[in-house]
């Protein structure tokens, strides 16, 4: 996204999008955190930053997109993409199904 905004705009943009690759790439990093948690605990705690982070992405996106930085239409897929992740991974029962094999997990989480 930082990548893909042009060269002559202004500190706010800058910014904003280096916001949004932050928290983005943060998405990724605490899942792969989340697949070699050690106990059940330790992953639910750990799906709860990956919402976060989530959460705080969409938050930049919407911000890019209501200041103008960058067309709404050209963020919709992102921000489609970031609410349905974030809604599935607040679900109580996406947490009750997890569970061995299915993220990779550690056999110890076994319910």
């Amino acid at each position: 996204m930082i990548l893909a905004l042009p060269e002559d705009v202004g500190d706010e943009a800058r910014v904003l999008g280096k916001q949004v690759l932050r928290s983005g790439t943060a998405v990724g990093a605490n899942y792969r955190a989340v697949c070699r948690a050690r106990s059940r605990a330790e992953f639910i705690a750990k799906i709860g930053v990956v919402v976060e982070e989530a959460d705080e992405t969409i938050f930049w996106l919407e911000l890019l997109a209501e200041t103008g930085i960058v067309k709404e239409s050209r963020l919709s897929d992102l921000l489609g993409e970031a609410k349905e992740l974030t809604a599935s991974l607040q679900r109580p029962s996406a947490l009750r199904n997890l569970g061995p094999g299915t993220l990779r997990l550690n056999p110890a989480m076994a319910p």
